[in-house]
């Protein structure tokens, strides 16, 4: 179903392009193929497709977070066991805390920095009594396999997080495993965040995937466009 929603949006896209082409207007940076992609602006055709871009290019994404107002600091690239880890960055500050370090691939630090924006603040103010104050993650990098498989996890190159919940400015904290599935304003919250990262990241999986994502989001910048 999500390859079809793809081959849509590709052609709804390619029109847009050709009309804008042809009447000489100006489009946002999310709907046509070229430019820097403004990490503050709505998702649009192209967002996913230029952050991950930016997995591979350091200078577009160093750029795209510079212009956003996204804090980082540079990491060396180092290569830890089998797993090459390149293209890396330290958040230093953006829109939420964050509960632990995120040492990642830039392309998603900065899909994290239009994801907050876009998504988690937009359902905090609809379904929830307090916004966020702090992202609660399980980490980015992990030099494994996928579990009960033989390819190597988007982990392992820093391009995944895992969310496991949120922290309100009341003190109240948001579990995906305490409160998905659960028919309140905490689960609709949870939803509209598991739907909105979808336009964002190319590999978005929860609960409704699998056991053994009961407890968190697995986002990532992978090679594969899946949304469970």
């Amino acid at each position: 179903m999500r390859y079809l929603s793809r081959i849509f949006k590709a052609t709804a896209a390619l029109a847009v392009f050709s009309a804008a082409v042809s009447i000489e207007i100006n489009l946002p940076s999310q709907s046509v193929p070229w430019g820097t992609l403004d990490l503050q602006a709505p998702t649009g055709f192209f967002t996913d497709r230029k952050l991950t871009a930016m997995r591979d290019d350091a200078a577009m994404c160093h750029a795209a977070l510079r212009i956003g107002g996204t804090e980082f600091a540079t990491v060396k690239d180092e290569k830890i066991g089998e797993c090459t880890l390149e293209n890396r960055v330290r958040l230093t500050k953006s829109d939420y805390a964050y509960s632990g370090e995120v040492r990642a691939n830039c392309g998603l630090v900065a899909a994290l920095s239009v994801w907050e924006r876009q998504v988690v603040a937009p359902a905090a103010e609809k379904y929830l009594a307090s916004p966020v104050a702090r992202i609660e993650q399980a980490g980015t990098f992990s030099c494994r396999t996928i579990r009960g498989s033989q390819r190597m996890s988007n982990h392992s190159t820093a391009t995944a997080i895992d969310i496991t919940g949120f922290r309100l400015k009341n003190g109240k904290i948001v579990s995906v495993l305490r409160d998905w599935g659960k028919g309140t304003a905490e689960t609709r919250f949870l939803e509209a965040v598991r739907d909105g990262s979808c336009p964002v990241f190319r590999g978005v999986l929860g609960p409704d995937y699998n056991n053994a994502h009961k407890d968190h989001f697995h986002l990532d910048l992978g090679r594969f466009d899946i949304c469970r």
